[in-house]
């Protein structure tokens, strides 16, 4: 038994780093896990699982061109009306409430990179999760559901779900068939 623990997006960064160290090229361990390395583990996976924004800011990845400076990778900065909104789904939740909102005409304030980040996270922290990801355009539906693969990707390979599955033609789903990875 251990309390879970919220850390600093820099520890969040630094714990990834040490934890790629441990890893080869063929994606074997060097060595064993520390008892303290599987506890941070622990800690991150169940945090991850239970706040959304914490999920988001230290683990979640996008591209964006935010500055002008042209397309880059960067975590995922929460805006006002991002924040407004995990706000919202957090009462929800604790009124236990169903989370289901419809955006309709949002432009340009990033709730469907939000709704993308929120949806991974369910997808790939809770049981029976299903969501749906809609445009008028079919384009514009790849490329949101692409956002998920995108940050997928690049999440730290001891906090993705072992039994994770992808699949695409069409359409993507993600399957965790466990989706008790913590």
């Amino acid at each position: 038994q251990f309390s879970l623990t919220s850390h600093s997006i820099a520890k969040c960064r630094e714990a990834v780093t040490h934890l790629d160290s441990l890893r080869n090229s063929d994606g074997t361990l060097t060595r064993p896990f520390t008892p303290r390395e599987l506890q941070w583990i622990r800690n991150e996976r169940l945090v991850v699982k239970c706040n959304l924004k914490y999920y988001l800011t230290r683990y979640f990845y996008i591209k964006s061109d935010l500055g002008g400076d042209g397309e880059r990778t960067i975590l995922f900065p929460p805006n006002l009306p991002q924040l407004m909104a995990i706000d919202g789904w957090a009462e929800d939740e604790l009124r236990g409430v169903a989370i289901a909102d419809a955006f309709l005409k949002v432009r340009q304030v990033g709730i469907s990179t939000l709704i993308q980040g929120a949806l991974s996270q369910r997808a790939l922290f809770y049981p029976n999760v299903n969501g749906l990801i809609l445009s008028s355009d079919p384009d514009k539906t790849r490329e949101m559901a692409g956002m998920i693969l995108y940050a997928i990707d690049r999440l730290p390979y001891w906090l993705v779900p072992p039994d994770l599955q992808t699949f695409q033609s069409g359409e993507t789903l993600l399957e965790v068939p466990s989706a008790d990875s913590a």
